[in-house]
């Protein structure tokens, strides 16, 4: 009857640890996910007369030469973004410069930048980052300051509004 009863609470434990761990790695998931970069709306375009592969390799150069640390640079997607740069002690709000890149032709690509916010509270346990908002003046400076970086003339001599 011991055995039993010791096998039931054995089983019992185990079933707990097994449902209590699943939970804990959901939940680590979710923050993982919640910090990927994810392109949003809008954002700052300008045109460069170069061919596609060029022109990723030099906006992902110009990047790091800003001390920006590059974590997604996929050549398939036309997607660069950099690290979130995090300010905040317990309430905690992160910036982030993602770069999409988009082959008009052999010899032209056009180049759309956005400078995005999220935000999250970190206290006991860390949550999740927020959706991604796009940051209007951060994503100007930032699309500016790239264009100079890698030479490219827009017709109209600035970075243009999407």
């Amino acid at each position: 009857m011991h055995k039993r009863i010791l096998l039931l609470l054995a089983a019992l434990m185990l079933g707990l640890s097994v449902a209590h761990a699943s939970r804990a790695d959901r939940k680590n998931q979710e923050i993982t996910d919640s910090s990927k970069p994810v392109a949003v709306k809008g954002g700052s375009s300008f045109v460069v007369p170069s061919a596609f592969n060029g022109t990723f390799e030099t906006v992902a150069r110009a990047l790091k030469k800003a001390d920006e640390s590059v974590v997604v640079a996929d050549r398939e997607a036309g997607l660069i973004a950099t690290d979130i740069t995090v300010t905040g002690g317990w309430r905690q709000t992160g910036t982030r410069t993602v770069v999409s890149l988009i082959k008009e032709s052999d010899a032209e690509t056009t180049v759309k930048v956005t400078a995005t916010i999220q935000k999250r509270f970190k206290a006991l346990q860390v949550e999740p980052w927020s959706a991604p908002v796009l940051d209007k003046e951060k994503t100007a400076s930032v699309a500016a300051a790239l264009q100079t970086a890698i030479g490219s003339k827009d017709p109209r001599g600035k970075p243009r509004g999407i």
